[in-house]
């Protein structure tokens, strides 16, 4: 209906769809099926009710899958979901809204154990020949069930021939033909299987490996060995037979076999690697052998290059150490030469003994490796047998200051056996024997002898007696004369110094201070209250004995004019009931913060801010000139004046500033102008005298009403 007169309507019928407010679960079409140790996954979707939907099992799931909160049904079933067969699981899950509506659904989801492992193996390659060592080139394969798998034979053998862990054969077979036997194959779930394996053994001639085993090498140095074979028909293919997972059965890393029987490449690690290594010739026909790879860090070499020196009758140890080759380590002396029978060599490199004579033995040393065969090493030595002559071979010492700081002199010894250690007692009061020297301040005058000890390492120790001289102090002067600057206001604290004589120092008697200071003990503190270049004395008596010494010191300060000052306008001019014009006054130097007064009392209504120094208010006083002192006061508590006048003029004349006509207005319309005046006094007040016009069109007079 609309607002006319009369109401007009028109009528329409509409169909309104209420939906349900739960959830519609859309089942699976069929049973679902899973396998144990297979990866399952299923996603369960809704329709309705209020998204998004969470999702929960209200039946307990095989074991090993579970449900996400988004309806994903996923997981690797485990065994216990179908422990001895076929196992169909009833699940029932929840699906729920956000309006708290659910809706459940029913499914059936059937697990079937895993499957056991299969030989895919039906040949093994390479053939075999009578009576020479087999290997396979590939291990006996297998798929399905669970990995890793392990290989046993399964029925007897033939003679001389077994199946490893790995699914590789090995052995010398005895027997020619096709050699049938059952292999099984086992996961590591334990499931297990059978198959039927063929080895072709043949009796025709075949070529033989010569080269010989074990092989050497180094370890980033190329392996020089070429193999070689006889027999069967020429040119012979090599390579080797990697049939084992672990790498000590492989060849080592950077090593490579050629078809001609050459390697090429470097080791790039050490250790023992037992590699069958297989040839065949241009019948096809085959020799198979094992071969140890012995490789080495490096060239196996002694280290040292010199031993160290012995002493007459000081028991004598010295480690001799190796390097490449494969350790441990043998080592012997296949030449004593001139060696004290005492001296001998331990299996692991000491050569141990106690030299009776001075001298130099000549003697040789030999290390042999792990390496079979073992490689070895030989170097020859000279052990040089010294004299245990220990003595100290500082004759003297220098003469110092009483009062002064010793310079010391480093202590030397000779002989025996360093390193050294050192000993004594100072026989000055105020040196000590820091660092094994004789350092400190003396305290004492005269000559003096020192009783010093040095001690070997082998715990061998002689004394010697050392002479030196303690002369008089130096005078005593002031230590600096020219002090640190000060300045007025501004605390000042230096601590005086002396040098010469004897410390400690008492300072006394102090004269011509600068004003504000004063000298307690050698503390010169206070706060200075004149500038000026000063110079004033202090006595001061050292600690020199028997007799103490005075002397009058003269020291040097300048104290520097306080350096507060204040920035600002020296007129400020306004007229009469206005604001005043923007008024700030700022402060330097000195110590911050700062606080602003005036004096005498500004006009009133103005005021000045303590904090920032600016001037605010309005002029309302009579019209002359006010004479003012701002001051600033800092932190030091010292005070700074600027001298400023605040000139009132007369007031302008009141005047309008608004003008005729006022804006025009329209009838019904809420209207509003307004009107301004200048100059006078504020406040200003306005009166409107309301009058009836006459419209145009000789309408009635109309009354208006004015609000002002």
């Amino acid at each position: 209906m609309d607002s006319s007169t009369p109401v007009i309507g028109v009528r329409k019928l509409f169909t309104l769809v209420v939906r349900p407010d739960r959830p519609k679960i859309t089942p699976p079409s069929r049973t679902q099926v899973g396998k144990v140790d297979v990866a399952y996954s299923y996603t369960f979707n809704a329709t309705e009710g209020k998204a998004p939907y969470t999702w929960s099992a209200l039946t307990t799931l095989p074991a090993g899958l579970s449900l996400s909160s988004n309806g994903v049904l996923s997981g690797t079933p485990a065994a216990a979901a179908a422990p001895q067969g076929p196992v169909l699981h009833n699940i029932r899950l929840k699906c729920a809204g956000t309006n708290g509506q659910f809706a459940t659904v029913g499914f059936r989801l059937t697990i079937n154990p895993a499957d056991p492992p299969r030989i895919t193996t039906t040949v093994l390659v390479p053939e075999a020949e009578l009576n020479e060592e087999y290997e396979t080139e590939t291990p006996i394969q297998a798929s399905g069930g669970k990995p890793p798998y392990r290989f046993a034979a399964a029925s007897t053998m033939p003679s001389a021939l077994v199946v490893n862990a790995d699914g590789s054969v090995s052995g010398t077979p005895k027997l020619v033909g096709n050699l049938t036997f059952s292999v099984r194959v086992t996961g590591s779930d334990n499931k297990t299987s059978t198959a039927r394996v063929k080895l072709v053994v043949s009796d025709a001639p075949t070529p033989k490996i010569t080269t010989v085993s074990p092989l050497n090498g180094l370890v980033g140095s190329a392996l020089g060995t070429v193999m070689t074979a006889t027999g069967g028909k020429p040119p012979y293919k090599w390579k080797t037979l990697g049939t084992s997972s672990s790498p000590q059965r492989r060849l080592p890393q950077g090593l490579t076999l050629l078809e001609n029987g050459t390697f090429s490449g470097q080791p790039e690690v050490a250790g023992e690697f037992k590699v069958a290594v297989r040839v065949t010739d241009a019948n096809e026909k085959g020799n198979t052998k094992t071969f140890t790879f012995n490789i080495s860090k490096g060239a196996l070499a002694i280290k040292a290059a010199t031993v160290a020196p012995g002493y007459v009758g000081i028991p004598y140890s010295y480690g001799f150490e190796a390097e490449g080759g494969r350790t441990p380590y043998v080592w012997s002396m296949p030449d004593r030469g001139t060696l004290p029978s005492t001296f001998k060599i331990s299996s692991t490199g000491v050569l141990t003994g106690t030299p009776t004579a001075v001298g130099n033995h000549s003697f040789s040393v030999r290390v042999a490796d792990a390496s079979n065969p073992a490689a070895t090493a030989e170097a020859r030595f000279t052990l040089q047998v010294r004299d245990y002559d220990l003595q100290i071979t500082t004759a003297s010492l220098p003469d110092g200051k009483l009062g002064a700081v010793y310079t010391p002199k480093l202590l030397e010894a000779s002989g025996g056996k360093p390193p050294y250690s050192w000993s004594f007692t100072p026989p000055v009061s105020g040196m000590t024997a820091a660092g094994g020297n004789l350092s400190g301040t003396p305290k004492d005058m005269g000559n003096f002898t020192l009783a010093v000890k040095v001690t070997d390492d082998n715990k061998k120790f002689v004394t010697r007696n050392l002479t030196f001289r303690i002369g008089d102090a130096d005078p005593i002067t002031a230590n600096p004369q020219d002090l640190p600057d000060g300045q007025v206001g501004s605390a000042y604290a230096q601590t005086l110094g002396a040098k010469g004589g004897v410390a400690p120092y008492v300072f006394s008697g102090v004269a011509n201070l600068p004003a504000g200071l004063r000298l307690i003990g050698s503390n010169l503190s206070g706060t200075p209250s004149a500038p000026g270049n000063f110079t004033f004395t202090v006595n001061v008596t050292d600690s020199k004995k028997p007799t103490k010494s005075t002397a009058k010191l003269t020291y040097k300060l300048k104290i520097a004019p306080y350096d507060l000052v204040v920035s600002g306008p020296a007129t400020i001019t306004g007229k009469q009931y206005t604001a005043v014009p923007s008024s700030v006054f700022t402060a330097s130097g000195g110590k911050p913060p700062y606080r602003w007064s005036s004096t005498p009392s500004l006009p009133r209504t103005l005021s000045l801010n303590a904090t920032n120094g600016e001037i605010t208010g309005d002029l309302t006083d009579a019209p002359k000139s006010y004479p003012v002192s701002i001051i600033v006061t800092d932190a030091n508590r010292i005070s700074v004046s600027k001298n400023c006048t605040i000139v009132i003029q007369a007031p302008d004349p009141l005047a309008w500033v608004t003008t005729s006509p006022l804006p025009p207005g329209k009838v019904g319309v809420s209207y509003n102008a307004t009107l301004e005046a200048t100059g006078g006094k504020p406040p200003r007040s306005f009166t409107l005298k309301i009058f009836n016009v006459k419209l145009r069109g000789g309408l009635p007079p109309v009354a208006s009403k004015v609000a002002l």
